[in-house]
C-alpha cells in the first residue's frame, strides 16, 4: 500500500492510476483469493458454516507466507548469507 503514499517525484499527484493499479489492486486480490476460496470451499458439503472455511482459508494463507519466509531464513543461514 506503500505505492499508494509515495510520489515518484516532487510534485507527483499522489493518485496516480498506475499507482492504484499496482498498490491497490494487488491488496484488494490478497483479500479476496482466500474469501473465494472458502466460499468455493464450503460448497464442497461439509458439516461447517461459510465462515469457518473462510476463516480456514486465511489461517492456510497465513500459515504458508509463515512457512515460506520460516524456510527462507533457514536456507539463508545454511548457505551463510545471514549471520
Amino acid at each position: 500500500m506503500t505505492l499508494l503514499m509515495i510520489p515518484v517525484y516532487p510534485g507527483d499527484a499522489y493518485l496516480n492510476k498506475f499507482r492504484l493499479l499496482y498498490g491497490a489492486v494487488p491488496a484488494l486480490l490478497s483479500v479476496a483469493l482466500p474469501a473465494i476460496a472458502g466460499w468455493l470451499w464450503s460448497r464442497s458439503g461439509g458439516p461447517a458454516s461459510i465462515e469457518t472455511y473462510v476463516q480456514r482459508a486465511f489461517l492456510a494463507m497465513f500459515a504458508g507466507v509463515a512457512l515460506f519466509f520460516l524456510c527462507l531464513i533457514v536456507v539463508g543461514h545454511l548457505k551463510g548469507w545471514m549471520p
